[in-house]
């Protein structure tokens, strides 16, 4: 157990973290080629929206936006120009939310220099480029290095504790003769569970794809990737650390294994009973925010289909037919008392919450 800093996060111990993996965990790297779902990126460096190249590495946000004010910056640059005269790279504006700033910080800290957020990287104005990449989010998500992972507060003004102005709370300190003790905090991953980030709708989809991912609590600093889990209020050698600290993850990037069963039926109704129980500030984003998850069961064995998210798998040999296994689908049920979404059909549980 050690102190931290409540004003600072420690980027020595999180560079050690993301260097140790990075060099021990192969099944961590990014796809090679890497995907190139995303058209835009942040340049951390000159505070640029630029046009993403398939070589650029990149760090992933994922956040709340919460009761923060309309977002007019894609509509001031078409206000200004048609789609196809639109020149990159485009100046960010002087006014930035909190934990736009701060991610910008931690992606410079960190000697690196792109960064994806959904609010600057794909073009609000534009709904058919809007649509093709929130279709993608799943690759966004997976082709990052590391996702920096806003898992306090509850909009995006609040920013990342420890980074910027946004200070941390204090460890709990005794001292008893010539030795100190030191409170470790609440389990970080039971901190993250209590979040609001954790109970939006749209971060099931950005967390469960990372294959790294940096939380800021209000605590501390906790780093998970698909083999181990560190925190900043405990030092340990990473290289001596039990195989069963390693395992206890808060999110699987496997659809079927790992946390899930590997039949792809029984995962897909896992996703999703983890999805209907977040929340969504607008009902009719609840397709969207479960679309990436979605387009990866098409790539399972067998792959899983869907109508307005009811599923239909391609089996082969003896299994039903796609449309006999559609069929059954539709006897789906809610197990507590749901209200209408209008937005969908009544025969798809996505035309339903509660």
């Amino acid at each position: 157990v050690r102190e931290i800093d409540s004003m600072f996060a420690d980027y020595v111990s999180i560079k050690h973290w993301l260097e140790f993996c990075h060099s021990s965990h192969s099944q961590c790297l990014p796809p090679n080629p890497r995907p190139h779902a995303h058209s835009k990126l942040i340049d951390c460096q000159t505070e640029q929206v630029v046009r993403a190249l398939p070589e650029y590495e990149y760090v992933a946000l994922s956040y709340v936006w919460g009761k923060m004010p309309s977002n007019n910056f894609w509509t001031d640059v078409h206000a200004e120009k048609a789609s196809s005269e639109i020149k990159h790279p485009i100046k960010l504006p002087r006014r930035l939310s909190q934990v736009l700033h701060d991610a910008i910080s931690v992606v410079k800290e960190l000697g690196l220099r792109y960064l994806w957020a959904d609010q600057y990287c794909i073009d609000q104005f534009d709904v058919a480029q809007k649509m093709a990449e929130i279709g993608m989010m799943h690759s966004i998500y997976e082709g990052a290095s590391l996702t920096i992972i806003a898992a306090a507060g509850d909009s995006a003004d609040y920013g990342l504790p420890g980074v910027g102005s946004t200070f941390r709370n204090t460890q709990s300190k005794l001292a008893v003769g010539d030795r100190t003790l030191i409170t470790t905090f609440e389990d970080p991953r039971n901190v993250i569970r209590k979040s609001t980030w954790m109970g939006r709708g749209w971060t099931l989809q950005e967390a469960k794809f990372s294959r790294r991912r940096l939380y800021f609590t209000d605590d501390q600093v906790y780093f998970e990737c698909s083999v181990m889990t560190c925190q900043e209020s405990i030092s340990a050698p990473l290289e001596d650390l039990p195989q069963e600290v390693f395992s206890r993850r808060l999110f699987s990037k496997e659809l079927a294994g790992g946390i899930f069963s590997d039949d792809v039926e029984e995962a897909y109704l896992e996703n999703v009973s983890l999805y209907t129980v977040r929340n969504l500030t607008s009902g009719g984003d609840a397709l969207n925010a479960f679309r990436g998850i979605l387009k990866a069961f098409e790539t399972t064995q067998p792959p899983l289909y869907h109508c307005w998210a009811v599923p239909s798998l391609e089996t082969s040999g003896a299994g039903p037919s796609p449309e006999r296994y559609f069929a059954h689908s539709l006897l789906w049920e809610f197990p507590t008392n749901v209200t209408r979404r209008r937005e969908f059909p009544s025969w798809s549980w996505l035309g339903w919450t509660g």
